[in-house]
């Protein structure tokens, strides 16, 4: 399930999160959507690293800050963890993942014994949003999927 080690070295630096579908994406915090375009998340941003999430010594996700200057989130926490088994990098094999964005520092407890949904607390201050995504290095790792994402999301809102 974990992140290779090595992506230990990304502390402090920048990563893409690209948000997409999935089962659609939610507020947690009883906010109402604002449409269509909402359930299809966020548009893509650059998150930096504050801290990995540990599971069994092994990195399954990771915090951070959006950082995404004229980014509806810009500033806001995030959070992503793993929602799959496999071995993956923020390269040549990134993970699908489960995000969480929220105005609170999020707070990661990965228990083996709970589902990922579970494993990120984003506080009490809206908004909470929960929803799945991918994340790399750069877009340029996740371009079929990237480029999937981005033509849905013209389909859904003409823009």
């Amino acid at each position: 399930m974990p992140f290779d080690a090595n992506c230990s070295e990304y502390i402090g630096k920048r990563l893409f999160v690209l948000p997409y579908y999935g089962h659609g994406w939610s507020y947690e915090d009883g906010t109402l959507s604002s449409g269509l375009a909402d359930s299809i998340g966020p548009t893509p941003f650059d998150m930096v690293v504050t801290e990995f999430v540990y599971r069994q010594a092994q990195i399954v996700g990771a915090v951070g800050r959006v950082q995404e200057p004229q980014h509806k989130y810009d500033g806001m926490w995030v959070a992503f963890c793993l929602r799959m088994l496999g071995d993956y990098n923020f390269t040549t094999a990134p993970g699908h993942s489960m995000i969480w964005i929220g105005r609170d520092r999020p707070v990661a407890k990965a228990d083996s014994s709970d589902a990922v949904y579970h494993w990120i607390d984003l506080g009490n201050a809206a908004p909470k949003l929960v929803g799945f995504g991918i994340v790399a290095t750069s877009k340029e790792w996740v371009k079929d999927l990237f480029e999937t994402a981005m033509k849905t999301r013209k389909d859904v809102t003409g823009a």
